[in-house]
């Protein structure tokens, strides 16, 4: 995940479990560690430079919009565990060859595009 400052989305208070599983277990980032959590909500990926999820209990979430993009290192890796789990998600081939990312949603309904990490 490359970004400048932690990404902010809201979640679900409820919810917390599933989201913690879908972002550690089935998308293999890393959760903060707890002394840097920020109070209120949860943290994930680089520190301070990732997600952080408000809990609220009616989280603002548009299915309809992209709410962030995450890089991997494989996408086939992502896309079988993803299908291994049974987890909907929609593959696209862009307008290059090298073109692909998958589209999903999280437990919260934010939508999430995922490409492949790319070298600069």
């Amino acid at each position: 995940m490359q970004c400048i400052r932690e990404v902010r989305a809201d979640a679900c208070r409820d919810s917390l479990d599933r989201v913690q599983w879908f972002y550690t277990n089935l998308l293999g980032m890393q959760t903060w560690p707890p002394n840097e959590q920020i109070p209120g909500g949860w943290g994930v990926g680089p520190l301070r430079r990732g997600l952080w999820f408000r809990f609220r209990h009616d989280p603002l979430v548009d299915a309809n919009r992209r709410r962030f993009v995450l890089h991997v290192n494989s996408l086939e890796q992502l896309e079988r565990r993803l299908h291994e789990n049974g987890w909907a998600y929609q593959r696209t081939h862009g307008l290059g060859a090298t073109d692909h990312y998958l589209t999903l949603h999280d437990p919260t309904g934010h939508r999430i595009e995922i490409r492949a990490s790319q070298p600069l």
